[in-house]
């Protein structure tokens, strides 16, 4: 099952290829002085440079979300992943470049690459952080227990803005004074509603109680709302790979739905917009007059009316529907 942390990963993986892209024909361009229809002439170097970073990608660096993400760590990562592509790029130059190829080329671009991605994902960050501040697409999220695997999970959230959450507080029981600690369990339906909550990480553990557990899930479902079960001892489910995870904290979803998945939700989404293409060409065109008559003769007013209607993880969306419905 895809996850957030996956997607958002292999998005990071889209930006990458697209900088190292950029970058050979930027150096390209200066270094040779091609013009745009002479691309072709640096086609090797094009895929010895998205090779070599997928080797990178994908064999030597293990990609993950970290506690620690300040700008001076960030960096530090950037530029060992870096240094890895440089002699990755190397040996792989030897390997399949034909001769001649320029060993100085490949270290220019790649110097390149290296601070491109550095002010790229500088800005990327800042952006994201001031969409949360804003509360811009972002999921506002509560996390039951604040023992610590409720802390770490806290401080993976609020050190990744690209996730997309915003944390609230812990609802605790037994803490009630530690930092953050906003009310006790009891209190998740009034937190939810009063904070307008998304998602909720209740942290459990194997010797706690099942029907707590079950009234977390019974009051997310009544609201809408996406809950996520979060193991306080994650070693047992270190390997269990058909569950997600965050920064490396295993979840488990209840509420798993179809629409969970990536590839799903696109196939969705494309006979979503192909068949209400072929709706409104083929029907509405003759339909939505026939109807507006219909309404304006049996009664005076609007023919239409919006209604708010509450979907998945307790968002709203307005729904133009016929007055008559």
């Amino acid at each position: 099952m895809e996850n957030r942390e996956k997607q958002l990963l292999f998005v990071y993986l889209i930006f990458d290829l697209i900088i190292i892209n950029a970058c050979i024909i930027a150096t390209a361009t200066l270094e040779f002085e091609i013009k745009a229809w002479e691309f072709r002439n640096v086609s090797m170097y094009l895929l010895h440079g998205n090779l070599s970073w997928l080797i990178t990608y994908f064999v030597f660096v293990k990609k993950k979300f970290h506690i620690k993400n300040n700008f001076l760590n960030r960096l530090l990562r950037i530029s060992k992943r870096m240094v890895i592509f440089m002699v990755v790029g190397i040996v792989l130059g030897f390997l399949i470049m034909p001769r001649g190829f320029s060993r100085l080329f490949i270290i220019e671009y790649i110097i390149l690459v290296n601070f491109s991605k550095v002010v790229f994902y500088f800005l990327l960050n800042r952006y994201s952080t001031f969409k949360r501040r804003r509360k811009l697409n972002v999921d506002s999220g509560l996390i039951l227990n604040c023992v610590d695997t409720a802390q770490a999970l806290k401080l993976i959230i609020e050190k990744h803005p690209l996730l997309g959450y915003i944390f609230h507080g812990f609802l605790c029981d037994e803490y009630r004074t530690k930092d953050w600690v906003i009310g006790g369990t009891d209190q998740l339906a009034h937190f939810i509603d009063t904070k307008n909550i998304q998602v909720v990480f209740a942290v459990i553990s194997i010797y706690g109680s099942i029907s707590k557990t079950k009234d977390y899930l019974q009051i997310c479902n009544e609201k809408g709302v996406r809950l996520y079960l979060v193991p306080e001892s994650q070693r047992w489910f270190a390997n269990n790979v058909n569950m997600e995870s965050v920064g490396g904290i295993m979840l488990i979803n209840p509420q798993e739905i179809p629409l969970d998945d990536v590839g799903s939700r696109m196939q969705k989404r494309i006979f979503d917009i192909a068949f209400s293409t072929l709706v409104i060409t083929l029907l509405f065109t003759w339909f939505l007059p026939l109807m507006a008559l219909i309404i304006m003769f049996n009664s005076r007013g609007p023919i239409f009316f919006v209604q708010k209607r509450t979907g998945i993880n307790n968002k709203s969306f307005k729904c133009i529907k016929f007055r008559s419905m």
